[in-house]
């Protein structure tokens, strides 16, 4: 197992030291909640849509509605592209209000 160190360069933009072992696309339908099956050995992941999207490690991803309650969902919105850890988790629910092709990177 190779360390995987993050970097941020002069722009704040946020990079990893080595290429991303696999790349995955995933073709969004508007409101329609996914799962993305983490492969075996990934430890990182970090997602890109170029729109605001919402991801659920380890379960069904959910839109926010003005009716949620705090504490109910573990649905997290992101507009920028996370780096998460997956260590642990089987497959990751995406959802977006929108159609939208995300990739999705995956590192050992």
């Amino acid at each position: 197992m190779q360390p995987l160190a993050f970097f941020a360069d002069q722009n704040s933009v946020k990079f990893f030291e080595r290429q991303s072992d696999t790349i995955e696309t995933v073709v969004l339908v508007a409101n329609t909640a996914q799962v993305i099956a983490v492969p075996t050995g990934a430890r990182f992941c970090r997602m890109s849509l170029g729109a605001i999207f919402y991801y659920n490690p380890n379960g069904a991803a959910s839109i926010a509605t003005a009716s949620a309650s705090t504490g109910g969902s573990k649905t997290v919105p992101a507009v920028e592209s996370p780096f998460i850890s997956v260590d642990g988790i089987a497959s990751i629910g995406v959802i977006a209000p929108a159609n939208g092709v995300m990739s999705v990177e995956w590192w050992s």
